[in-house]
């Protein structure tokens, strides 16, 4: 009984690459073959066409013969999935009118750290970090218009992103947060479902249009 894995070992990539896995098995009798990551068992064996930071990991290809108890073989295979800091501010007016909240939404691997620049002060909070995500929010009340800067920085590059905020007696339009992956995918197909139905809809009219010339000319 024999295992190849390649790539094995600790393994980084950047965020978007394309990364093949094959795992090889060479055995005389039958085998079977399971894919572990994080010890949590795979579906199937992993394949990425395009690196996410979730993707990163500890991966686990395990061979056993089925008729011998206990002859097993592992490969491991450490994904580390690296990315430049990337910046999205957004921003919301507290219902009361009283505070602004400025949202600094950073996406990276090695974890970016944030720095905000402000005129005056304010409290800050941040997120935890999952999947290469967080942000960090301030809270102001700004007598005049200011100009608050965010400034991401990891070990891959230095990125800044500014964003100008009226004065709390100055009415304006928020910013929406961030929409996540999940959300974005149903919005998505809410629109394909809103075209499939006008289209429908234009066929079925078409169709009807089609039999009813049909029918006076006949006539």
């Amino acid at each position: 009984l024999d295992l190849s894995l390649n790539p094995s070992g600790e393994v980084t990539k950047q965020i978007g690459d394309a990364l093949p896995v094959s795992c090889t098995i060479s055995a005389s009798r039958n085998a079977t073959v399971v894919w572990m990551k994080d010890n949590i068992k795979l579906r199937s064996s992993p394949s990425f066409s395009s690196l996410h930071y979730q993707d990163a990991g500890n991966y686990v290809c395990e061979t056993a013969l089925q008729e011998v108890e206990g002859l097993k073989k592992r490969e491991s295979l450490t994904l580390i999935v690296e990315g430049k800091p990337q910046i999205k501010m957004t921003k919301k007016t507290d219902p009361s009118g009283l505070s602004k909240t400025i949202i600094c939404h950073v996406e990276g691997f090695p974890k970016p750290a944030i720095q905000w620049t402000i005129t005056g002060s304010g409290s800050t909070e941040e997120s935890p970090y999952i999947n290469g995500r967080y942000y960090s929010k301030i809270i102001i009340s700004p007598e005049e218009n200011v100009t608050l800067t965010c400034t991401a920085e990891n070990q891959l590059e230095r990125t800044v992103n500014s964003l100008n905020v009226s004065a709390i007696s100055i009415p304006e339009h928020d910013e929406a947060d961030e929409i996540s992956d999940e959300n974005n995918e149903k919005v998505n197909d809410q629109a394909k479902l809103i075209v499939g139905i006008v289209v429908g809809l234009l066929l079925a009219a078409l169709v009807a249009g089609v039999v009813y010339w049909l029918y006076m000319k006949k006539s």
